[in-house]
């Protein structure tokens, strides 16, 4: 049976505060990571772009950016119906990047670091909300940055619909249990909401496909918040 009452939320909440307290290995571990990231780098040979998958990497950003607040492509044939607007998120940054100087290669690069790097931060934040011993988080993060399924799925396509929700969603679960365990309030919820909305929201075609997983835990936090049970005072 699971046990979701108090005692269970501080038992929880100890093994996380133990898990982040030692700063140093903190600090070791996560520079492992962060050194495994860089390994993405050599999947680039110079200047070429990484382009599999269903659509091509974006070679023009800031033209991209602006077509993502128009429903109408004018791009493909004589045009079509096409609302990109989802792609906010993914295209910002790019678009950003474009304007500092950054070359699409160099663009495609740091795109493939942060998620690949992502995807190991987040899945090490998940771990230790969980309470896992030092060993256990480094080597989940490290398994799910190099697992037979992202090296030949996740991290050969460029673009971005299946990567960015990969590499993030143990950090939208993680915050969902913390948040749970800390007994946060309406604040959180809109802030955990907001970083799935940007981190993951390039991910869906239809939108109407991220309210429907955003409601259930919107809600979820909610009635945590408004609906648990009050401590009582004086004699029953």
């Amino acid at each position: 049976m699971l046990r979701c009452g108090n005692d269970y939320k501080i038992a929880m909440w100890r093994k996380v505060k133990t898990a982040i307290t030692n700063k140093k290995a903190l600090l070791v571990d996560l520079s492992v990571i962060l050194l495994l990231g860089t390994l993405s780098i050599t999947w680039f040979k110079g200047g070429n772009l990484i382009s599999g998958g269903d659509y091509d990497w974006i070679l023009d950003w800031r033209r991209f950016f602006r077509q993502c607040f128009s429903v109408w492509d004018k791009t493909v044939s004589f045009g079509l119906y096409r609302p990109t607007a989802v792609f906010i998120p993914f295209a910002a940054p790019g678009a950003l990047f474009e304007s500092v100087g950054l070359s699409p290669s160099l663009i495609e690069k740091l795109y493939f670091f942060l998620w690949f790097t992502g995807s190991g931060l987040s899945m090490y934040f998940l771990t230790a909300v969980f309470g896992m011993r030092r060993l256990g988080r480094l080597s989940s993060s490290i398994f799910y940055m190099l697992n037979p399924f992202s090296l030949v799925i996740v991290w050969r396509v460029s673009h971005g619909h299946l990567q960015t929700p990969y590499a993030f969603a143990p950090l939208f679960l993680g915050l969902f249990i913390w948040g749970y365990l800390k007994g946060k309030g309406f604040k959180f919820v809109v802030l955990a909401n907001l970083i799935l909305l940007f981190l993951n929201g390039s991910s869906y075609n239809n939108p109407r496909n991220l309210l429907m997983q955003l409601a259930p835990v919107f809600f979820f936090f909610f009635g945590q918040h408004y609906f648990r049970e009050k401590p009582t005072t004086g004699d029953s």
